[in-house]
């Protein structure tokens, strides 16, 4: 209840019913509620004046001023064949009502009802039968009954301050019934949506990118920019505006800037401080503050990560705000950061808390950018940066091709594929081609077998080939494995290419060709084949970050508060605010007014020293039954037996 009230959508281990999670309600109450308008320069507080206003002022929003509509009988639309139509048709099946209430968050869209989605997600079984009826009615009157269709109208604040209506804008509260049919309707719609929009629009559809249209767009500013630069006023006399200023912003992200200044970079750090200064830092734990950088603060600068390299600076300083938010608040002095920040953000493995560095974030984003120019050949951006960068997009730096302008948005994304290879990590080989019929692989210029491509391999034969864009399949002479491979040189090979066509021909014994499946391109790093962000920065981080001196993987342990972890995981590297190590068995046995709280006593006592020599039956007594109740409250479908608890609890150590 208190996360719905405060409308959290990350969990803070440990932190549900504490001071963090009350102010956060008494915030979003005083920010919700609304004591009245300023109405034509007036006060207004009387709630039948407010209602008078608000109705006059959204009945004028919402009224058609025309009513001529322009006509569109000319346009040539896409049409939908006949099996895509088919689509729509019929009613709704029990996989589709499903599919629309598992897309949607369980405590979303209550409605005046107050059921919402974990309630129908939880009685499916036994209510499903209904709500496939409602459906159907639905389809076959076209409407929603009255009952059914009831919302709460509310007024959402544009802005901090809000006075006049102009501040506000209505939301509708529907209900959990409408919003299934609502996506329902639009899961259908979304099958056939690609098809009848153009591939200019790449934001907003099934495998689009929207930040593909920045990209075209920065890449396009940027050429005509350094080769063209009169042709932007004639643009812009065509299109009869007028000349702006650069840099501009589009979907959110500067066009024209060379995003290297810390200035550039504004944007995302006001985001970081505007999120900081919310936040009651000494209200919350450190795993509370942990799950916030990982959930929030990890998450601002991603969308300017994906498509600008940022500055040694701009990392430094986001580094510098995250490492201030996990060790500030913490009642320990002046933000002191106990554990250096390298140690903080590095991987489990290596005695960290697997927060990660955002040079790893940034660098493995903006490679991802490899991995689609290669998988997205018939996409307008990848068409874009060949007709600017030639067939290979510049990839294969020794095509010798470079952009007119070394600041292109393109060529930053290349050299941060350059700089990923410079930190030890293979990148730029890391993609390779696993042929099927061979036809979309070229057999000399691409990497698709051995440690390289084959006109590096052999180079020799390649320059006796006499078309050295050929693809496999036109290179092999059959289906089968091991078969001949038919050659077509400009000579006959002789010398030192003998003995390249002998190690050819013995690399290739290997090959099948299937022509019933087309080739993929692999990406050699992971195990399935397939790029991911995630393990590109790992990768990174894993040569970035050096390990904490003598490395101890980080404990962890499901039954045990996250909180209890980050503190066991200080007092092993000895940056607690206590004396030395070897006063901690006089401080375990001492009294419980000493400056070791019970609570401290148990976690030393059970889960760092493991019952030594120093224990008492007393700390071991409140250690089962503390731990019996904490773990009883948390796993809610495991029944815990006392006594079994009590004689064995390895019994229960496969709890998740």
């Amino acid at each position: 209840m208190l996360k719905q009230k405060a409308r959290l959508r990350w969990n803070l281990e440990g932190d549900e019913n504490t001071r963090f999670y009350h102010s956060v309600i008494q915030g979003k109450q005083n920010k919700s509620n609304i004591k009245g308008f300023l109405v034509q320069g007036t006060w207004v507080e009387n709630p039948i004046a407010i209602k008078t206003a608000v109705f006059d002022h959204f009945s004028k929003l919402f009224m058609e001023p025309e009513a001529m509509r322009p006509t569109l009988e000319e346009l040539f639309y896409p049409i939908l064949t006949t099996d895509e139509a088919s689509t729509f048709e019929g009613h709704f099946t029990e996989e589709e009502i499903w599919n629309a209430i598992k897309d949607c968050g369980s405590s979303k869209a209550p409605g005046p009802d107050g059921f919402n989605f974990h309630f129908f997600k939880k009685f499916w079984s036994i209510i499903k039968s209904d709500l496939i009826d409602a459906t159907t009615w639905f389809w076959d009157t076209g409407e929603i009954s009255k009952g059914c269709n009831a919302s709460f109208i509310t007024l959402v604040p544009k802005k901090a301050d809000a006075l006049g209506l102009g501040d506000f804008r209505p939301i509708s509260l529907i209900g959990s019934y409408y919003k299934i049919v609502v996506k329902i309707l639009s899961n259908r719609l979304r099958k056939v949506i690609p098809s009848l929009v153009g591939p200019e629009q790449s934001g907003f559809l099934k495998d689009r990118y929207i930040l593909d249209g920045v990209l075209v767009a920065n890449e396009t500013i940027d050429f005509l920019k350094a080769n063209h630069p009169l042709e932007v006023d004639l643009v812009a006399n065509h299109l009869g505006c007028l000349r702006g200023e650069f840099p501009f912003t589009y979907l959110g992200l500067p066009i024209g800037s060379k995003m290297k200044k810390l200035n550039d970079w504004s944007p995302v750090i006001d985001k970081f401080n505007s999120r900081l200064s919310g936040w009651r830092m000494r209200s919350l734990s450190f795993e509370g503050r942990l799950v916030l950088i990982k959930s929030v603060l990890n998450s601002l600068p991603l969308y300017y990560f994906s498509l600008y390299r940022a500055s040694p600076c701009v990392i430094k300083l986001l580094e510098r705000v995250r490492r201030s938010f996990f060790w500030g608040g913490s009642g320990e002095g002046n933000n002191i950061s106990w554990v250096s920040w390298e140690n903080v953000i590095n991987y489990f493995g290596n005695g960290g808390l697997n927060l990660g560095s955002l040079k790893a974030k940034n660098l493995a984003l903006l490679g991802k950018w490899w991995w689609s120019f290669k998988i997205e050949t018939d996409s307008l951006w990848v068409k874009i940066i060949r007709s600017l960068y030639g067939i290979n997009g510049g990839l294969l730096l020794e095509d010798g091709f470079t952009s007119n302008s070394s600041s292109s948005t393109w060529n930053n994304i290349i050299s941060a594929g350059i700089m990923i290879d410079e930190l030890q990590v293979p990148f730029k080989n890391s993609f390779i081609k696993s042929i099927g019929d061979g036809g979309r692989t070229s057999f000399w210029r691409e990497h698709w077998i051995g440690a390289d491509k084959l006109c590096k391999l052999f180079p020799r034969l390649y320059r006796l080939e006499s078309n050295q864009e050929v693809s496999v399949r036109y290179r092999a002479a059959s289906e089968s494995q091991g078969a001949e491979w038919c050659w077509n040189w400009l000579r006959s090979p002789s010398g030192r290419a003998v003995g390249e066509l002998h190690s050819l021909t013995n690399l290739l014994s290997s090959v099948t060709i299937n022509r019933n499946s087309s080739d993929k391109w692999k990406w050699v790093l992971s195990s399935n084949g397939l790029f991911t962000v995630k393990k590109l920065a790992t990768l990174i981080d894993e040569h970035l970050l050096s390990p904490f001196i003598a490395p101890q993987e980080t404990l962890r342990n499901s039954l045990v508060p996250k909180k209890i972890e980050i503190f066991c995981w200080r007092l092993m590297k000895k940056r607690l605010p206590i004396p030395t190590a070897s006063s901690i068995p006089q401080l375990l046995n001492a009294n419980t007014n000493s400056s070791m709280s019970t609570h401290g006593k148990k976690i030393w006592n059970n889960v760092i020293f493991n019952g030594k020599s120093w224990s008492t039956p007393m700390i071991v007594s409140e250690i089962q039954v503390k731990s019996f109740d904490w773990i009883s409250a948390k796993f809610k479908g495991w029944r815990l037996e006392w006594l079994t608890w009590l004689t064995n609890p390895c019994t229960y150590l496969n709890l998740s």
